[in-house]
């Protein structure tokens, strides 16, 4: 399943003991991602640091 909807996908899919989980951010997710996204850009500028923005990056465990 994961192969053929590939890596740069929306969906996130996680698979324990026999059930499969989809899902997917919602809006409201997306509005605090873009507003705390938008703060620590202003952040970054006043304080002069240095920032990466990773997105929506997912990282996986090999233990699960």
């Amino acid at each position: 399943m994961l192969q053929d909807l590939g890596d740069n996908r929306p969906t996130r899919i996680a698979y324990d003991q026999g059930v499969v989980e989809i899902g997917m951010p919602g809006e409201p997710h997306e509005l605090v991602n873009r507003l705390l996204a938008k703060i620590i850009t202003m952040l970054e500028m006043e304080l002069g640091m240095e920032a990466n923005d990773f997105g929506s990056t997912t990282l996986n465990r090999e233990s699960i």
